[in-house]
């Protein structure tokens, strides 16, 4: 995140005046904005279906499916620390095993000293069978978790065939592993607590092939309450306003390698994942760029290059990215990297790694080239000059019609609450993208032809996706900061789909890091991959959803998994739900649920 404020001694004169000011504003703005979406959704539910163009079609479930009343506070009271202006996470997590995806949230925490522990830190929500969720927080023994929290990455790394779960917070990072009937907080005992740093996003990662889950955590800022307090920074020369990262030292990421007995080790320097210059991550993906099937890393960095590490073939990295053309924007400067996403958008087997960015520096898109480096396509795909007034947070890469190509979701909202009075194009508050794949890579914004609640201006953060409803379409969830949650159901004109849950047997056991390749009955070839965390602080469902327009059947499926090794099956009909375990030679059928509409 960049501005052009002005660092100065704070005057504490006036900061009463100016907080109450402050927070008189924010309620005003939070009031206006709660009417409007209140108001949006009441006429979204008289348009009809049909004036819905390019087939796609979300609806507002939110209240209806038990979350209306879920609300993130970012512990805000006019001090403008820095934390506060980057919101929490969403996870998407099938604890329990029944293929509904049930749904992880952070819920802030308090930024006044001495109050730490006023605020429960986590909230987890159980999908009932696609028609509501549940709050089992205090069931699953995660109540009374304090902890100001950013970033999930979710995997089995224990491997025992259930889901457990890392946060990453301000402070002591956290790890919470799955017994089945309860999660047991074991931060402690499995050495991932001792690291006191602020810390942000997360991703599991078999980064030595050795079939247990390492975990990599991009860390932010050297920051403290007594440093924000010296400081004063301003959008329009009068009232405080959040700092720019500019004014703080960033921190280099940590690295956790899991030594197989349920402790972890970090040596993020031992393995070249420090370099010689201070990194601010907010994004991190997964994709093997040079096809040699080892786990590279490509991280978005705030106001600093973005960065790619090479895995040398052993689980240790060189930094290459700087050398590839991901480290500078068009003008020739850092960007301001925010959420991540990766996939391939042009159906050729190649992959572009898409960067959500500060307003004025437009979303970065770094398409993979036959050379060998990344090529800045922000342009040619179209989505540069559409998203450059806005401030992207959240991405979301999925195919939001089943058409065969994937989409882009962007999730946005600024972090200076003055922002208008500077510019008379940018808004605190602001509305998603939705961009729609025309199958070449190439991108249309298509949100103004949707329903008002989704077209909403939010203060928006992170996204993530999943099919709720086990209906074959994939849904959305939104977040918000200093705000509530927003579950968008799909009922999008869609195609036909297969969805996969691919399972290791001689790897980890999600298959992060696995290579999906299909041909449908069309002839039309797709590549897709087993992903763990992306987009901004938050993971979407690990089942892979292909999607087949008309095609009435999956020709030939080849899984490469994380070892290199192979399975192939043929001839698999459309709109089924699929369990592939690696060394089997048949599949299991999941499944799929009757009743997929929530009103």
């Amino acid at each position: 995140m960049q501005n052009n404020s002005q660092p100065l001694v704070k005057s504490k004169t006036n900061i009463a005046f100016i907080c109450v000011s402050i927070l008189l504003l924010l309620s005003i703005l939070s009031c206006q904005s709660k009417d409007k979406k209140s108001q949006a959704s009441i006429e979204a539910s008289n348009i009809p279906s049909s004036t819905i163009q390019d087939g796609v079609m979300f609806n507002d479930i939110t209240k209806a499916i038990g979350l209306g009343n879920f609300h993130y506070d970012n512990g805000s009271y006019g001090e403008f620390f820095l934390p506060e202006i980057m919101g929490g996470g969403v996870a998407f997590i099938d604890y329990n095993g029944d293929n509904y995806q049930d749904m992880l949230l952070v819920n802030g925490g308090s930024m006044k000293e001495g109050e730490e522990q006023s605020i429960d830190g986590l909230s987890l929500y159980k999908n009932v069978e696609g028609k509501t969720f549940k709050d089992v927080t205090k069931e699953m023994g995660l109540d009374n978790i304090h902890a100001y929290g950013f970033g999930f990455t979710v995997g089995d790394y224990d491997n025992d065939g259930d889901d457990d779960f890392f946060l990453a917070t301000l402070t002591h990072n956290r790890l919470f592993r799955n017994d089945g009937s309860t999660f047991t907080d074991v931060s402690k005992i499995s050495g991932i607590y001792n690291k006191n740093v602020w810390s942000t996003c997360a991703l599991f990662i078999d980064a030595d092939r050795d079939g247990l889950l390492d975990i990599f955590v991009g860390n932010y800022a050297k920051w403290s309450r007594r440093k924000d307090r010296s400081l004063f920074c301003t959008e329009n020369g009068r009232t405080d306003d959040y700092c720019s990262p500019d004014m703080y030292i960033g921190e280099p990421c940590s690295f956790y390698h899991n030594n197989g007995d349920g402790t972890f080790t970090e040596d993020a320097k031992e393995r070249g994942l420090h370099i010689n210059a201070p990194t601010k991550t907010l994004g991190v993906v997964e994709v093997d760029y040079n096809k040699d099937g080892w786990p590279d890393l490509f991280t978005a960095n705030d106001a600093v290059p973005d960065l790619v590490f090479k895995n040398n073939g052993d689980g240790t990295y060189t930094e290459t990215g700087m050398g590839m053309g991901v480290g500078f924007g068009v003008d020739g400067a850092p960007t301001a990297g925010m959420g991540a996403a990766v996939g391939d958008v042009r159906n050729d087997g190649s992959h572009s790694v898409f960067i959500g960015n500060f307003s004025k520096k437009m979303m970065t898109v770094f398409r993979f080239s036959e050379q060998g480096v990344y090529v800045n396509d922000s342009g040619p795909s179209q989505i540069g000059r559409q998203s450059l007034q806005s401030l992207n947070f959240g991405l979301s890469l999925f195919d939001a019609e089943l058409d065969g190509d994937l989409d882009l979701f962007a999730a946005n909202g600024h972090v200076f609450l003055s922002v208008e009075e500077k510019s008379k194009d940018i808004t605190l508050l602001q509305k998603p993208h939705f961009f729609i794949n025309d199958g070449s890579g190439k991108f249309n914004d298509i949100i103004a032809k949707n329903p008002p609640f989704l077209k909403a201006p939010m203060l928006a953060r992170s996204t993530a996706y999943a099919d709720i409803d086990l209906d074959g379409d994939l849904d959305l969830v939104i977040t918000e900061n200093q705000g509530p949650i927003h579950i968008m159901q799909n009922n999008s004109k869609t195609g036909n789909f297969l969805k996969i849950l691919a399972k290791g047997n001689n790897g980890n056991k999600n298959a992060f890091g696995a290579t999906i390749d299909v041909k449908d009955s069309n002839g039309l070839k797709q590549t897709r991959f087993v992903k763990s965390s992306d987009s901004y602080l938050s993971q979407s469902e690990t089942p892979v959803t292909i999607g087949l327009a008309n095609a009435n059947k999956v020709v030939t499926l080849k899984i490469t998994w994380p070892d290199g090794s192979q399975s192939s099956f043929n001839d698999i009909h459309a709109n089924k739900f699929i369990k592939i375990t690696q060394g089997r030679q048949d599949f299991e059928e999941i499944p799929m649920s009757v009743a997929s509409n929530i009103n």
